[in-house]
């Protein structure tokens, strides 16, 4: 039993090595790099040797591949040189195999791994976590967690074969084999730790090559489900690129696994590699070349029809993906509901999170139906909507420069960018409001509980103000609202540098203070302009411009 357990272990470590070199990576990989893949994604070809090159530096296709979905969709890189870029990087992530496999079972690489561990660990404890020196810490220590766990996963696999009979493995079919591969890799979210399993068990004899070469060809498909759960609330674009991976990955292992001996048979007799760990890494690099000669061609083609599957308009919007801009009144009335919606989900989504202490399940509206997402899911989903108003507002005037229409769509336009300014504005102060929410500090947990009464309360006013049927009262109540705004904002102020308060916190808690009560009545402020320019005629709205503001 205690095998288990170490094997178990050792997967865990493993694990945790690449989870944390992904992270160290991602952090480290800065603007330089980023402009070197934006660079170098100009054509498929250069996408495909970018993905390549990085992933191969980088040891991680998933920090390539998910900055592949930021690009794509920011506009940065189209559909086609995405899936380029992808498909170069599951290539070059292969590399790491060869390095396992050449590294990780013929030195003691205990010792290694445990002077990596030890060293790097005590260095990412005395260094502060924005730095780029605890970053590099991390990266070192993630290699001896890897490594270290490389180590537990073969001493634990070679007990554990003493115990399990796995020639078993060997009778049954390819498909079983290959559906093993892909559960197994889709659940842990990781073909790397697939891989290491796979070759501890070569190493030992405990397995054929045939048999791991059956279940790499799963864990090489059961890896591009980590990419689509990454863009499952994300934009279509990113859907596009995240099931291009999937469906290259898919292709790729087709005629390998319908010619699994004759693979064998090349890779011993004609390549003479009698290693079965190289073997198997050799299969590997094999299967996904293979891939991209096979998708290469067709990268436009496939990037058409994975546009058309997932359209961008269909996901977020209500109003303004059935009107075009060239069409002034219908596009304006459309641009006005749809913005109508982004404010009323957005006022929503901020009462909920100073109403709920579960910031996991925040409920936002997903196409018209209510569902429980964190704050930055809801975030990200709002952000996208914004996007794609703005995107629909800049082609609107761009088609009604010479008309009288322009006056509501720069309203229309103040509207839009307001409500995301408030959210930006929440999105700053999340922070804090879970450091206050969390505080055993009386005084601290006090002024947030007020404050967020206050600002559900806000909220709550302020969406009844957009539903109503008769609003010709619209004006009154943005006003009291503002004189509410500017009053409670002083209160605060106020209580914060009373005495009482001022001689039981810090100097950094006061500030923390003062910069929350600003940055949340700022929100508001941003929350009452994009309401004014929603609801008022231009006359009205205007009065607003006028009155001082209430942040001092």
């Amino acid at each position: 039993m205690i095998e288990i357990w170490k094997l178990l272990g050792g997967i865990s470590f493993f694990l945790i090595g690449v989870n944390y070199l992904e992270e160290s990576i991602h952090q480290l990989a800065g603007r330089s790099f980023k402009l070197f893949i934006k660079k170098y994604t100009s054509s498929n070809i250069k996408a495909v040797f970018s993905g390549l090159l990085s992933s191969a530096i980088l040891q991680s296709s998933s920090v390539v591949n998910l900055i592949a979905l930021a690009f794509v969709s920011a506009n940065i890189i189209n559909i086609q040189q995405a899936l380029a870029l992808v498909i170069g990087s599951n290539f070059g992530t292969t590399l790491g195999s060869w390095i396992i496999a050449g590294l990780g079972f013929s030195l003691q690489i205990e010792n290694i791994a445990l002077s990596l561990s030890g060293l790097f660990g005590i260095g990412m404890v005395l260094s502060k976590k924005e730095s780029a020196f605890y970053q590099w810490n991390k990266l070192l220590f993630a290699f001896g967690f890897l490594f270290l766990g490389l180590s537990f996963i073969t001493d634990g696999m070679n007990k554990f074969v003493n115990g399990v009979d796995l020639t078993n493995f060997r009778h049954l079919p390819s498909v079983v084999l290959l559906l093993l591969g892909f559960i197994f890799t889709a659940i842990i979210q990781s073909s790397t730790i697939t891989v290491a399993l796979l070759l501890a068990a070569l190493h030992i004899n405990a397995i054929s090559l045939v048999v791991a070469m059956a279940i790499l060809l799963g864990a090489e498909v059961g890896t591009a489900i980590k990419l689509i759960i990454a863009s499952i609330n994300g934009p279509a674009e990113k859907k596009q690129v995240a099931f291009g991976n999937f469906f290259f990955n898919l292709l790729s292992i087709i005629p390998p696994f319908f010619f699994l001996s004759s693979f064998e048979y090349l890779i011993v007799n004609v390549f003479h590699v009698d290693n079965t760990l190289y073997g198997l890494v050799l299969f590997q690099s094999l299967i996904n070349l293979i891939g991209i000669v096979l998708i290469f061609p067709f990268l436009k083609l496939l990037g058409k029809y994975f546009v058309k599957i997932f359209t961008t308009n269909d996901t977020k919007l209500n109003f303004i993906n059935k009107a075009n801009p060239d069409q002034a009144s219908l596009a304006l009335k459309a641009l006005s509901d749809e913005l109508n919606g982004f404010l009323t989900d957005s006022l929503i989504f901020a009462k909920n999170i100073f109403e709920s202490r579960d910031h996991h399940k925040i409920e936002i509206m997903i196409k018209n139906k209510l569902q429980k997402k964190g704050f930055y899911d809801g975030y990200d989903h709002l952000k996208a909507i914004h996007g794609f108003c703005h995107e629909y507002a800049i082609r609107l005037e761009k088609f009604n420069k010479a008309n009288e229409n322009i006056g509501p769509i720069n309203q229309m336009i103040s509207v839009n960018r307001n409500t995301m300014y408030a959210l930006k504005s929440i999105k700053d102060a999340y922070p804090d409001i879970r450091h206050l929410m969390n505080s055993s500090n009386n005084i601290k947990f006090d002024f947030f509980e007020q404050t967020s009464i206050k600002a559900a309360s806000y909220c709550t006013r302020m969406l009844q103000i957009i539903k109503k049927e008769n609003q010709s009262e619209n004006f009154i109540e943005l006003k009291n609202l503002h004189t509410e705004f500017t009053h409670d904002y002083a209160e605060a102020l106020d209580k914060i540098y009373d005495e009482n308060i001022s001689v039981n916190l810090s100097e950094l808690e006061i500030s923390t203070l003062i910069n929350y009560n600003r940055v949340i009545y700022s929100a508001f402020k941003s929350f009452l302009i994009a309401l004014k320019d929603l609801l008022l005629q231009s006359s009205e709205a205007s009065y607003f411009d006028k009155v001082p503001g209430f942040i001092r």
